[in-house]
C-alpha cells in the first residue's frame, strides 16, 4: 500500500511539471493502467488522480475567493441593511 503522503507528493509533482493539465495526464495514466490491467497501479493512479483534482479545486476556490476580495477603493464600503418580509 502507498502511503498518502506519498500520493499527495506525487500529485504535486504533476501540478508542478503540467499545471491545469495535470488532471488529465492522471487520467491518461489511470486508463493506459485499466487498458492494461494493471489493477495495482490502476488504483494508485485512480488515487493521485483524486489527490491531484482536490488539489486543483481548493487552488480555483482560493483563487477565486482572492479575486473576490474588497477592492482598495478610497470610498468606504457602505453596508446597507436587510429586512426580511
Amino acid at each position: 500500500m502507498i502511503a498518502d503522503d506519498t500520493v499527495h507528493a506525487a500529485a504535486l509533482e504533476l501540478i508542478d511539471r503540467y499545471g491545469p493539465e495535470a488532471a488529465k495526464i492522471a487520467k491518461e495514466l489511470a486508463a493506459r493502467h485499466e487498458d492494461t490491467g494493471d489493477w495495482p497501479a490502476h488504483s494508485i493512479a485512480l488515487r493521485v488522480l483524486t489527490e491531484v483534482e482536490r488539489l486543483l479545486a481548493a487552488k480555483s476556490r482560493s483563487t477565486h475567493l482572492a479575486s473576490r476580495a474588497p477592492s482598495k477603493s478610497p470610498y468606504p464600503q457602505t453596508i446597507v441593511p436587510m429586512t426580511i418580509k
